[in-house]
C-alpha cells in the first residue's frame, strides 16, 4: 500500500499489481510523466476515513495510455489530455475522467444520487 499524506507528487509512470491500494490522507496532486495501469482488484483514491472525495486526488497523466482493469476501483478526478483512457469490465470509478481517446468494454454509467 502507498500512501499519499496530501501535497505534489510526480512519478515518471504507475503500475500496480493485483490487489495495490494508493490511497490520499490529504488532498494531492499526482503528475505522472508516462502511463498509468490499476491493476485487477486494485484501489486508488482516498482513505475511507480521511473524509475526502474523487476532488481531492488530482491524477495528470501526461503518457499515451491509462489503463482501470478488471475490479479496478478508482476514485479521483484524472486529466490525460494525451492518451487513450481503457476501462475494462468492471472496473468502479467514481470522479471525473477526461483523456484523448476513451475506450470501454461493457460498462454501466451512474450519476449523482
Amino acid at each position: 500500500m502507498v500512501t499519499l499524506s496530501g501535497g505534489a507528487y510526480t512519478f515518471c509512470s504507475i503500475d500496480t499489481g493485483r490487489g495495490a491500494r494508493i490511497v490520499a490522507e490529504g488532498p494531492a496532486d499526482v503528475a505522472v510523466v508516462g502511463a498509468m495501469h490499476v491493476s485487477n482488484v486494485s484501489m486508488s483514491g482516498p482513505s475511507a476515513t480521511s473524509g475526502l472525495t474523487s476532488r481531492d486526488l488530482r491524477l495528470f497523466v501526461n503518457g499515451d495510455q491509462v489503463v482501470f482493469a478488471r475490479g479496478a476501483r478508482v476514485t479521483a478526478t484524472l486529466c490525460a489530455p494525451n492518451a487513450q483512457l481503457n476501462i475494462i469490465a468492471s472496473a468502479r470509478l467514481s470522479g471525473s475522467f477526461v483523456a484523448r481517446l476513451i475506450a470501454t468494454e461493457r460498462i454501466r454509467v451512474s450519476g449523482p444520487p
